[in-house]
């Protein structure tokens, strides 16, 4: 009898230098999110697992396994080709994994097995390994998180970047959520990651951070559509706060640097974007700024938005503390990261 192996997610993670994950499920399963370092081989592909399941609920168990045998054994032996040429590039132990530890994983680990391969099968598949990165923002994270707040262009994660080359343990959360954190954060970054994927992207980030500490930058609890795992603000909230402060003539010119490219590559966006807020600035004067944006008067748009949108917003919801322990001037951003850098260990 052939017999593979079985693997907790917990104890994966005690040894997981020692193994190549291979993930079976479908490429669109994969995308939404995956442990981190995972292969993708799908067992079955985004149209056959739709065809399996809508057999499995309208015909019954038997007609959906048999149509999955009909669609999957003629590309076996390119798929365990494949995992076999991952063996051989990383020189590790394989672990299958599926969505709950069922079928796909099974049928790939015990063929595996028939050729006498030690292989393992992840207990309780992708879905251990999510209720593993709940649980840990739950109730295992261990670091402290420094904060840097600062009014919008003030340069934060510009200081933040520089402070990364330093070897700084700094996590780029906007970064991450790919949005800039804003009514224009979306613009000229495409889609969002899933919420599952931002998670473990963070999950990964701090895990690869050896200091006691992380540093990140002030935001809000949601960054474009996704939230910050509530400990993780919890944390920020509680933790140690900088202020970067920044002349309103630097912020200008920084805003227009960053976001000119895409102010004038996506018009309409923007315009879109301006008319979102109307209820805080009023029609006549946001009818006046899309007017401005299409002449090209981006600073004139620029310095409106941040002194009377984004500094208002800013100061509404500025951090209930006692004070900074810490306040650093960013006009000039190496000066500014090389007296961070001197004052925060």
């Amino acid at each position: 009898m052939y017999v593979y192996k079985e693997i907790s997610i917990d104890e994966y993670f005690v040894k997981k230098n020692n193994y190549c994950l291979i993930d079976v499920r479908s490429e669109s399963e994969y995308a939404e999110d995956h442990i981190y370092g995972a292969i993708n081989i799908p067992l079955l592909n985004d149209e056959e697992r739709i065809l399996v399941g809508t057999l499995y609920k309208e015909k019954g168990v038997k007609s959906a396994k048999q149509t999955a045998r009909q669609v999957t054994l003629p590309k076996m032996l390119d798929k365990l080709n494949m995992i076999y040429s991952v063996i051989e590039n990383t020189k590790k132990i394989p672990i299958i994994y599926c969505a709950r530890g069922g079928d796909r994983s099974s049928v790939i680990a015990t063929l595996l097995a028939m050729e006498n391969t030690y292989v393992f099968r992840l207990i309780g598949g992708y879905k251990a390994y999510r209720g593993y990165v709940i649980n840990y923002f739950t109730n295992n994270l261990d670091k402290k998180i420094k904060v840097f707040y600062g009014m919008t262009g003030s340069g934060k994660t510009e200081v933040l970047m520089e402070l990364k080359k330093k070897g700084m343990p700094i996590i780029d959360l906007e970064g991450l959520a790919n949005n800039r954190g804003s009514v224009f954060g979306h613009i000229g970054l495409g889609k969002q990651p899933s919420q599952k994927k931002f998670d473990s992207d963070l999950f990964n980030a701090i895990n690869i951070i050896n200091d006691d500490f992380i540093i990140v930058e002030g935001e809000s609890k949601k960054i474009g559509r996704l939230y910050i795992p509530e400990q993780f603000y919890d944390k920020m909230i509680s933790g140690d706060s900088y202020l970067i402060e920044c002349d309103l003539k630097y912020r200008i010119d920084r805003i227009i640097r960053e976001y000119g490219g895409y102010l004038r590559e996506n018009n309409e966006e923007i315009i879109r974007s301006i008319g979102i807020l109307k209820t805080h600035i009023g029609n006549v004067k946001t009818a006046e700024l899309i007017e401005q944006f299409k002449l090209g008067l981006l600073d004139k748009v620029v310095e409106f938005l941040l002194v009377y949108y984004y500094d208002v917003l800013y100061e509404k919801n500025r951090k209930s503390k006692t004070g900074y322990i810490d306040v650093y001037s960013s006009n000039n951003v190496f000066e500014c990261t090389e007296n961070i850098s001197l004052n925060i260990k």
